[in-house]
């Protein structure tokens, strides 16, 4: 897969931009530490570039399911964040549980994947993209849901 470069000069994977899940439950959200990737050694949602043709949403859910194991099937995004870098986009679909459910990795891209309370985030060595993103997701995510 090739490198492209975004209207802001930064280097991204995914031609047509990329897009992961963050899975909710409660106080806790559900991080994969990335290997043999892009950025290995660091904590951030299991995700991934799209296909052509494929729709950013199709693209994040098929990805968590590619990375983990135990991940529920038929999720429904409760919202999306977008960073746009002009040219290139990634878009991060949270999506609630009633419960967290265990889940390991699938593949040699996770490391570990582990529920994490939601206030311990930022002590961990995140992905850059994600550590950029998180303070604007944090408090998307903390806002009350319609019933």
């Amino acid at each position: 897969m090739s490198l492209i470069t975004c209207d802001r000069g930064c280097a991204h994977f995914g031609r047509w931009g990329a897009a992961g899940v963050l899975l909710l439950s409660g106080d806790l959200v559900l991080l994969q530490l990335r290997a043999n990737s892009h950025h290995s050694g660091t904590w951030s949602t299991p995700g991934g570039s799209l296909d052509r043709g494929e729709t950013p949403v199709q693209a994040a859910l098929r990805e968590v399911q590619e990375e983990l194991v135990g991940v529920p099937t038929g999720l429904d995004p409760a919202l999306v964040h977008i960073t746009d870098h002009g040219g290139w986009a990634y878009r991060t679909y949270a999506c609630h549980l009633d419960r967290p459910v265990p889940v390991w990795p699938r593949n040699e891209e996770s490391e570990a994947v582990e529920w994490i309370p939601t206030d311990e985030v930022r002590r961990l060595p995140l992905h850059p993209g994600f550590a950029a993103a998180w303070p604007e997701l944090s408090s998307l995510i903390a806002e009350p849901r319609a019933a």
